[in-house]
This record gives structure tokens, sequence and C-alpha cells, in this order.
């Protein structure tokens, strides 16, 4: 027997870190658009029964603005799900569950809420009530540190008994005569205000705050333009020492390679070929392109984790619905324009010392 099972919830919330804990695959995760643009699938067993989980693009609603987001909402509403669990992070339980009363409201499976990233509300204070959770919201719950892979056998054994470990019950209500469609309505907010408790009295007001003055009108674009200008000048003038550490350590070894075939008589296109050729390119590689991203992205990746990402999609998008796209593509450009910035430097160099010059002896 086999049964497919999709994930769904928004992005950063470790989505595809328990698609892998299930199914054993090694999925790159990440938050940033264009990572999970296609469902990918894999496969786990258990209870005897093969479960196809099929990993869908993170989505902050069901109004569907973006490839991603029609992705998504055209698997929920589909006959393809026998079961979708629902995954929201712990320290932002709130807006997990407006996504959760969305798909509720359009799918017509069972569903299941994972409740991911509770080591982090802990660190922060926060506290979940999750019997309580679970009954004003009527549906099976399943706390989780997927990226420890705590409790993944839990949610395994709760997806089989929905789906397989009901089978009496199913056949018994089978026999009754079906009632009329009943959608439990609940506050997105009421039950994130009644199932949280925080420790640090000021937490969710210091954190409404830092929103506040990170996605306003006017502060919100000047730290992102200011950020964004550091993560830039950073990349390109501080490549210049890594570069420059690289370039002559590895040139060097150029010319005592070229020495050495000379001594051993190996005739000159094999050390035209070998040395001049191949290791000369993979040299400037690695002394010219490695130092930017190593700094770039690195950066990105700690925006990322702070969640400072999402912010900026979010300022960005009512300027690019105007273009009729979603704000998440600003951090698309963001590296292009970056990988743009260090090419120009590559054909312009600035200074005799910015290594990247060297690339006109070359050309």
């Amino acid at each position: 027997m086999r049964r497919t099972v999709a994930l769904a919830g928004n992005p950063n919330v470790g989505k595809s870190t328990v698609f892998n804990g299930l199914t054993g695959k090694h999925q790159h995760t990440g938050n940033w658009v264009g990572k999970t643009v296609e469902c990918a699938w894999g496969e786990y067993a258990y209870g005897g029964v093969t479960y196809k989980v099929i990993d869908l693009p993170g989505t902050y609603s069901l109004n569907a603005r973006s490839e991603e987001e029609e992705i998504a909402n055209t698997c929920i509403c589909s006959d393809e799900p026998e079961l979708l669990v629902v995954i929201c992070d712990a320290t932002c339980l709130e807006r997990g569950l407006y996504l959760l009363q969305q798909i509720e409201e359009k799918a017509a499976c069972p569903l299941v809420l994972c409740v991911n990233l509770c080591d982090e509300a802990e660190k922060k204070g926060i506290c979940i009530d999750f019997t309580l959770l679970e009954q004003m919201i009527g549906l099976p719950v399943v706390p989780m540190v997927a990226r420890r892979k705590k409790r993944l056998e839990e949610l395994k054994k709760v997806v089989w008994w929905e789906l397989d470990g009901r089978t009496g019950e199913k056949e018994a209500e089978a026999e009754e005569e079906p009632p009329a469609p009943d959608f439990k309505i609940f506050c997105p907010r009421w039950v994130s205000t009644s199932a949280v408790t925080y420790k640090k009295k000021d937490y969710r007001r210091a954190q409404e705050r830092a929103d506040r003055f990170l996605t306003g009108s006017w502060t919100g674009t000047a730290v992102m333009l200011l950020l964004l200008a550091a993560v830039f000048w950073l990349t390109i003038t501080g490549a210049n020492y890594p570069s420059s550490w690289l370039w002559d350590r590895l040139f060097a070894v150029e010319t005592f390679l070229a020495e050495g075939f000379f001594r051993m008589g190996a005739p000159g296109w094999l050390i035209s070929a070998a040395v001049y050729g191949v290791y000369r390119v993979v040299a400037w590689v690695v002394s010219v392109m490695l130092p930017p991203m190593a700094i770039f992205f690195p950066l990105f990746t700690l925006f990322e984790d702070l969640g400072y990402l999402p912010r900026v999609a979010f300022n960005m998008d009512g300027a690019f619905k105007k273009c009729r796209a979603c704000g998440k593509q600003c951090l698309t450009m963001c590296v292009g324009i970056t990988s743009k910035t260090v090419n120009f430097f590559l054909i312009y160099p600035k200074s005799e010392k910015f290594p990247l010059g060297i690339f006109h002896e070359f050309t």
C-alpha cells in the first residue's frame, strides 16, 4: 500500500529539514526565493505502509501571487495528497495558524499540525501548551525539533494513525449518513494568545517594535539600503585582502611547477597546457572568485537566520507587485547584482594592488 503525504508551511519553518528527516534525502534547505520552486518528493516506510512525501514550496498564503505559491496552492487543493502536514514556527505560531486556517478551508484531506523549532522557542522563553492548542484547533499537533530529528517517529506515528490506524473508526463513520461540511473556525490571534505564554514579558513587545522599525515606510527602506550597501562594500573591498594573499601563493606555485616541468625535459606544449593553461585558470578562479563569494553568501545566510530577509521581501512587495512580481524576487536580484558587480571589477580593476587587475595579463 502506498499513501501520499504533502508538507506545507511558511518559508523558513524547516519543511525541507522535516522532509530530509522523513525520507533520508539530503535536499538543500534555505528560505530565500528559488530554493524550492518545484515539489521535491521522497518515500519512507512505517507500519508496513509506504508513504510518498511531497515537499511543497513555502508560502505565506494561498492567494497565489508567485510561482511557488501557485504550485503549493494547486497541490493543496488537488486530490493527490491524502494527508497534509502543516509545519509552522514555534517562535511565531500565529503566522503559521493563519496559513493553517486557509488550508483547512480548501483542503479535502485530513490535516496534522507540526510545530517545529521548539528549541528556539524555549531559548526565547516562549512556552506553548500543545494540549490546549490541539483542543482549540481540533487537529493533531506534533511538537518537533527537526534538525535534531526529535519526535520524527511521533510524526510518522500520527500520520500512520490518521491514514491507516483508524480503519475501524472510518468504516463505522462511512456506514452512517455523512454529516454536513463543518469547518472548525478559530481565530489565529486568539489561539496563539491563549496557548502561548512568554517568560520574558517584554519579548513580544520588543519583537513588535523591531518589526515596526524594520518594516516601516521610511525606516525599513533606509535600513535595507544601508545593510545591502554594507554587504556590497564588504564583498568588493573586503575581498582584496584574501584575494591578494591567495594570488601571491598560488602563482608562486605556478613558477615552481613551470621550472619543475622544464627540468624534467617536458615539451613546451605540455608546459603551456598544464601550467599556463589548466593550473593558471584554476588558480585565477580560486583567488578571484572564491573570496567575494566566501564573504557574500555567509552574510546573506546570517541575515536569513536572523529573519531579516523575509522583512526585506515584505518591504519590497508593494513595489514589485506593480511589476506583477512579488517582493521575494528582490533577493534574487541582490544575488544577481552582486555577481555582476564582481564581474565588473574583474574587467575594470581599481588599483594595481587589486589582484583582479592581473586578469588583464591573460586577455
